[in-house]
């Protein structure tokens, strides 16, 4: 039967063209689960692939269309970043391009992604039935069902509804491969904006994560504990191309006012350095931070690994403050029923 027929049920959120940068040539990899007391090694086929994460069920749409896409950006990408290893200086337009928007949707395209997008939705619903208490959503189920609930189907579904972490909203894969390239769209400006220096280790050595683009916090930012890290309010950002090149993208401020953002576009003040340990140190350390559950590393580079790993984070991003909880009691006084 033909590929067409058979489409993969197993998609790659870290392709596993990057994952082979940090493999041995035997396509082997140590995978270490958050916080560290699981590691075990795999192939690059076993590890960052989640099952019909991008499937989709569309009128005039294999399911695996989006995966094909991706492959067709993964290929251009794979290219880019041997030539970048293998030591080309200087890329053109059209590749740097190519390759920052290759970066961006490895920002978006994670299942960390789309869990975000469901809980913030569904901690959006949880607020709005609160604030209703339980005879708001008496009312709603009223509506839905058509008929009067019993004072046990309120209790049960309230209680569901306020259960920490609950999923009360749910993401199709259409919707979530719309919202990845719709999410690296916006990325992109302010990726391919800022200064790119490829950094060449010989003696250290780089680890990656299921979640690969590591963003540094502006050094302005210490205090501000609302503001949080984002692709604009970055100093820099990180992305490990292999286990040996990275690429460090700098604040694209210290050029503004000076120079047309097309020119730092264009890849005119791009460089390449030797790494050094401080630098080694600080792109691992942003891997770390922004991975969810998993870091990856070559069976040698375990040293690498920073001693103090996080414990998982299945969500990018969240709402933030304390979380409101409620009584069941209307939080806004109902109007009375005209006479």
């Amino acid at each position: 039967m033909s590929a067409e027929q058979n489409p993969a049920k197993w998609h790659h959120f870290v392709p596993r063209m990057l994952l082979r940068g940090f493999a041995t040539d035997k396509d082997l990899i140590c995978a270490v689960r958050l916080p560290g007391d699981t590691t075990f090694t795999a192939t690059t086929k076993s590890v960052a692939a989640k099952k019909h994460l991008y499937s989709v069920d569309a009128v005039g749409q294999a399911p695996d269309a989006f995966e094909k896409i991706l492959s067709e950006v993964e290929g251009d990408a794979s290219r880019i970043i041997r030539q970048v290893i293998e030591g080309r200086t200087r890329l053109t337009e059209e590749d740097r391009n190519g390759l920052a928007f290759f970066i961006a949707l490895q920002a978006a395209r994670g299942p960390e992604m789309k869990r975000s997008m469901e809980h913030v939705a569904s901690e959006a619903l949880r607020m709005q039935i609160g604030a209703g208490g339980k005879p708001a959503l008496r009312r709603r189920i009223a509506e839905s069902q058509g008929r009067e609930a019993t004072d046990a189907e309120v209790d049960a579904l309230w209680d569901r509804v306020m259960e920490p972490g609950a999923t009360l909203v749910s993401m199709t894969n259409l919707k979530f491969v719309k919202q990845i390239v719709m999410t690296a769209e916006q990325l992109l400006p302010y990726i391919s904006g800022r200064p790119w220096t490829v950094h060449r280790f010989e003696q250290r050595s780089l680890i990656v994560s299921d979640s690969p683009v590591g963003l540094i916090p502006h050094p302005d930012d210490d205090d501000d504990p609302w503001g949080g890290t984002g692709f604009m309010t970055a100093w820099g950002i990180t992305f490990p191309l292999s286990r040996k090149v990275g690429i460090l993208m700098s604040d694209p401020m210290v050029f503004a006012d000076l120079v047309p953002v097309e020119r730092v576009r264009a890849g005119h003040f791009d460089q390449t350095m030797q790494g050094t340990a401080a630098v080694e140190k600080l792109f691992n350390e942003m891997t770390v931070r922004g991975a969810r559950e998993w870091i990856y590393h070559h069976p040698d580079d375990a040293k690498f690994v920073p001693d103090d790993l996080p414990e998982p984070d299945p969500l990018s991003f969240q709402f933030v403050g304390d979380r409101i909880e409620f009584s069941g009691e209307p939080i806004f006084l109902q109007p009375s029923p005209a006479e």
